[in-house]
């Protein structure tokens, strides 16, 4: 199988985005596509959601992030993700933003606790050093993000700026607000889709409520994982796989003859 072949067999085709959809990508760095997931099926994640967060409570990944509730690994956690990284809108802006092979790295969960969640300025990946981008960062929306609750906030445009606020600024400036960022609004049930160059971070739950979200997270195909995000690949399990459409094997790079 390649790329193509994947594509078309997980029902992306040259239609599935717009050309206005295609030309924010471009330009903007990221775009929102609002309720892809049905109140049903958000319930399913949600409560498979909270079930694991009460497995894991007191773990070190668990309080890996100071403020919030974090989850790894869940495309190994229940057939309720299955669908979560083969998304045709989602594969086809993957496929815009990186122009190149890619594949599913890893699907994690973070939600920011009341009065928490404030997060500097970042980028999840280095672009090239011709300035290709490498990464893709999704948002899974299982709340609505709104002004209040500790939605994504992100400064458009930035994906090709080759630099890293958290690292490339002084100390302290990342955390402030920036004069062009916009936040990431949305009913629940909508996916964000970012280069995962955009400069972005999560703000502050001034709620009395939880704001979840899942990120899968995609890269093109010759990068080498590294840092928070664990590797797919290594992790499969043997139930996951079996579970797995040849196209999502290529996907998760897991294409084996036997396992």
């Amino acid at each position: 199988m390649n790329i193509q072949e994947m594509l078309v067999s997980l029902g992306v085709h040259e239609q599935t985005l717009s050309e206005t959809e295609k030309q924010t990508l471009s330009e903007r760095g990221f775009i929102v596509f609002e309720r892809l997931i049905g109140e049903e099926q958000l319930e399913a994640l949600r409560e498979r959601y909270e079930a694991l967060m009460a497995k894991s409570a007191g773990t070190i990944a668990h309080q890996r992030e100071a403020g919030t509730r974090r989850l790894f690994d869940l495309e190994n956690q229940g057939p309720e993700f299955d669908a979560m990284y083969v998304m045709p809108k989602v594969l086809a802006a993957v496929w815009h933003l990186l122009g190149r092979d890619f594949r599913f790295v890893t699907l994690n969960g973070r939600d920011a606790v009341p009065g928490e969640g404030l997060q500097a300025l970042h980028s999840d990946w280095p672009s090239g050093p011709d300035g290709r981008l490498n990464a893709v960062t999704c948002l899974v929306m299982l709340d609505d993000f709104t002004p209040t609750n500790g939605a994504t906030r992100v400064v458009p445009g930035t994906h090709r700026s080759g630099v890293n606020p958290a690292y490339d600024w002084p100390k302290g400036k990342a955390q402030e607000a920036h004069p062009d960022e916009v936040l990431v609004l949305a009913p629940a049930g909508s996916v964000a889709v970012m280069s995962s160059h955009l400069w972005h971070g999560g703000t502050q739950n001034r709620t009395d409520g939880t704001r979840r979200a899942l990120h899968p997270f995609y890269m093109g195909r010759e990068q080498k994982q590294s840092g928070a995000h664990l590797d797919t690949r290594d992790y499969i399990r043997v139930k996951t796989y079996k579970r797995l459409s040849p196209a999502a094997r290529y996907l998760l790079n897991v294409e084996w003859d036997s396992i």
